[in-house]
């Protein structure tokens, strides 16, 4: 199965339900959207591991009659891509709802297949046009997040997904709690034979799962003059997180490791756009990043993406 095709069928399981508390707006609105996902892997030694999927590019519809609903579909992979990146299958789901003063978020996420987007640099003398890959890595988080806007009169998440239009400028505080259980595994230690003696006992990892409970402090500001805007939101987590290692390939002898550490991480969100009576149009960009320490080394994960929508009030 590629990735287009299971991103289709994802859509068709509802991909992603949003329910917004601000009903006044019925609208439909079209889209492009360009995500990049890294984990890295860092090690008391020796270059980083870069971990991508395949890349994705994905065209989306939302209908917003009071609650809203967002269809996401992707290109399908050129022949080219596959022989370059190797294939990525992607499944998921998420449920958004923003309210006056509360927004939550339920979503789960899974890949599998990855490839080693600086190469050259983890195996010395790799000289291929196409990436190391690794099909056998799968990647899956699922998580609950719930945020409070203390002063959703001056600003609102909501302006992020088009569903509140800004008529002044302002900001407000925002804080919050998260719970999310993540995993990462293949059936060979995540770091190639080419590092492993670099990266310490870390070189012999082959599975992690981590559950996190963070409490996160940020705020955002929005911009608006003569009907054009500029919105931005920042938001820094913290908490401990509980880990269950597993070092050694699949199917032979392993250890397990339990232990727990400090996750450190942080979201942050900027809107440019435009709103008429009718016709409106935004430029948005998200990232999402978390660090946390792992055996010898470090795990950090980094998450954007740039879309832009048009779209048309009734």
């Amino acid at each position: 199965m590629n990735f287009s095709t299971v991103i289709f069928s994802l859509i068709f399981s509802l991909i992603t339900f949003q329910a917004h508390a601000q009903m006044g707006l019925t609208s439909v609105k079209v889209g492009y959207t360009l995500p990049t996902l890294q984990t890295t892997l860092t090690g008391p030694a020796g270059p980083d591991i870069k971990y991508q999927p395949a890349p994705q590019n994905r065209y989306g519809v939302g209908l917003n009659f009071g609650p809203c609903l967002l269809f996401i579909n992707a290109n399908s992979a050129s022949s080219s891509d596959v022989v370059k990146y190797g294939e990525t299958n992607v499944s998921g789901a998420s449920f958004l709802f923003y309210g006056e003063f509360h927004t939550f978020d339920l979503s789960y996420e899974r890949y599998e297949g990855f490839n080693i987007n600086n190469s050259e640099e983890v195996s010395p003398g790799w000289s291929s046009p196409n990436r190391i890959q690794r099909p056998d890595i799968v990647k899956d988080k699922f998580r609950f997040k719930y945020q409070y806007t203390w002063s959703p009169q001056d600003f609102s998440l909501g302006i992020f997904e088009q569903s509140v239009v800004p008529e002044n400028s302002g900001g407000s505080f925002v804080i919050g709690a998260q719970a999310s259980q993540k995993g990462l595994s293949g059936t060979t230690p995540l770091v190639p034979t080419t590092q492993t003696a670099s990266y310490g006992a870390m070189g012999n990892l082959r599975e992690v799962k981590m559950t996190t409970v963070q409490a996160g402090l940020g705020g955002g500001y929005v911009f608006e003059w003569e009907r054009f805007y500029l919105a931005w939101y920042g938001m820094l987590w913290g908490g401990p997180q509980s880990q269950a290692l597993t070092f050694g390939a699949a199917g032979a002898t392993t250890t397990n490791e339990t232990g727990s550490v400090f996750a450190l991480g942080y979201d942050a969100r900027a809107s440019i756009g435009y709103n008429a009576d009718h016709f409106f149009t935004a430029l948005n960009f998200v990232r999402e990043y978390q660090k946390q320490e792992v055996s010898s080394g470090y795990l950090v994960t980094t998450d954007d993406e740039a879309s832009i929508w048009l779209g048309w009030r009734f």
